[in-house]
């Protein structure tokens, strides 16, 4: 039988107070009331020290078991003296150390939860069986325009006010579809399009609540319009070239006319052909140049700026001559750049066949280059008409013209500018117009001097 320390020294008390009990009788004559009074003072008092001697290991134990628990490092345990209490000692310690590491695990697992709900693109909602907002990551919030600290607990209908929202959280808890899918759309500075797709939380046969993932589609939604209205222009500027060239054909067909009269509706065939031909040309441009985006960067090259503006120039010199327009040109010396030689003089001819298409006779058109903190301008200004204010936002969109009937006339597609836009996007940069009704116009390109 193993011998335990706490036994012995409780024997060894016994035995000292056995003795010390024999040795008052037998001294001090105590009657038998004294004797009791003597036996209970004395055992109160061995009871007293005895509860000291085994409180004062426990005392320290508490103290360092909450020392543990607060997280501290390198805790002091006791060491009792006795092998009980030693025993007990180590058997907490263990305990609480076990203790520690399960929560410093859980606490990580937490952490990497949360920074994966964080990061995800779509936006998180977590709602209790009551439709009680519990918990939404960063990109719910940004969506939503909520703070998840101040919204918490909260009704959904409270913090969102958006009855869509809240009928497909109570159709997610309610119903009896597994997966509930919806549109949202949300009204504020800018229109945003949500796709929402809602499910049940169960924890075994218990419903919790309901997880809603938040899918922002209002980019899709604005290339289905544009797509929508590019098919739309399309068709219908394609539609009226091929009218005219129909019509004035089956009139040569059909009747007898005048030679003069026959050489009048070929010239309109061919100059509605190569209204045609144009337009196709810069719609396959334009979906080159769409290609050219998504794929990779542009491959770059040290390219002329002069050049660039005398090659666009020359090209556009015939039409400025007939109206008797004059072109100056201001470009430093040896300015060269990094980009690419084709789409760049595409953007600068486009740029220029436009001023000298809106220009009157006997005015200037200016093109002046330069670079500023590593910005490359270039800028064409006319003496046109100018471009009032309503129209800045939307002269850079496909088939948008400020005069329809007018720049039909003048052999416009529509497309010229949108070609510039998607030239100097690709580069890095953007087109800025500075136009105002009567006061002429200034198109600047600003791209980078040097690729990224």
């Amino acid at each position: 039988m193993v011998r335990r320390t706490l036994f012995w020294k409780l024997l060894i008390a016994l035995v000292l107070l056995t003795l010390l009990l024999s040795w008052i009788q037998s001294r001090a004559g105590l009657s038998v009331v004294g004797e009791f009074v003597a036996l209970v003072l004395m055992a109160t008092g061995t009871s007293v020290l005895l509860s000291r001697y085994l409180a004062r290991p426990l005392d320290r134990m508490r103290r360092a078991a909450l020392a543990q628990a607060a997280g501290e490092a390198n805790v002091d345990w006791p060491i009792p003296t006795t092998r009980e209490m030693r025993a007990l000692s180590n058997a907490v310690q263990t305990m609480a150390i076990n203790l520690q590491e399960k929560i410093r695990t859980i606490e990580g697992l937490l952490s990497d939860q949360r920074a994966i709900f964080d990061s995800m693109a779509e936006g998180l909602l977590v709602v209790d069986a009551r439709e009680r907002l519990l918990d939404a990551n960063r990109a719910a919030q940004q969506m939503l325009g909520i703070d998840i600290q101040s919204a918490r607990g909260r009704d959904m209908l409270e913090v969102i006010r958006n009855a869509r929202l809240a009928d497909l959280v109570r159709r997610t808890l309610r119903g009896s579809e597994p997966i509930v899918e919806g549109q949202l759309m949300l009204l504020g500075a800018h229109e945003r399009h949500l796709q929402v797709r809602g499910s049940r939380l169960r924890e075994g046969a218990r419903e919790k609540g309901a997880l809603l993932v938040l899918t922002d589609v209002t980019r899709l939604r604005q290339l289905e319009t544009l797509q929508r209205e590019f098919v739309a222009n399309a068709s219908h500027e394609l539609k009226t070239p091929v009218t005219s060239i129909k019509g004035f054909a089956e009139t040569l067909a059909g009747e007898d006319m005048e030679p003069e009269q026959a050489r009048r509706f070929t010239r309109i065939i061919m100059r509605q052909a190569e209204q045609l031909g144009s337009l196709i040309d810069d719609l396959l441009e334009l979906t080159r140049l769409e290609h050219e985006e998504n794929r990779s960067a542009l491959e770059r090259a040290p390219v002329s700026i002069d050049e660039i503006i005398e090659n666009a120039v020359e090209t556009c010199g015939p039409e400025a001559n007939q109206k008797n327009i004059r072109i100056e040109r201001e470009v430093p010396p040896q300015f060269v750049v990094f980009a690419h030689a084709v789409l760049l003089q595409r953007a600068v001819v486009n740029l220029l066949d436009n001023a000298i298409k809106y220009s009157p006779p006997n005015t200037t058109v200016r093109i002046r280059a330069g670079r500023t903190e590593g910005e490359v301008s270039i800028a064409v200004i006319d003496e046109g008409p100018g471009i009032a204010p309503e129209h800045h936002a939307r002269i850079f969109e496909r088939f948008y013209r400020v005069d329809k009937s007018r720049s039909r006339k003048l052999g416009g597609t529509g497309l010229g500018l949108s070609i510039v836009k998607h030239v100097i996007e690709a580069h890095g940069g953007r087109v800025d117009l500075e136009s105002a009704p009567g006061a002429g116009s200034t198109f600047t390109l600003r791209f980078p001097a040097s690729p990224p």
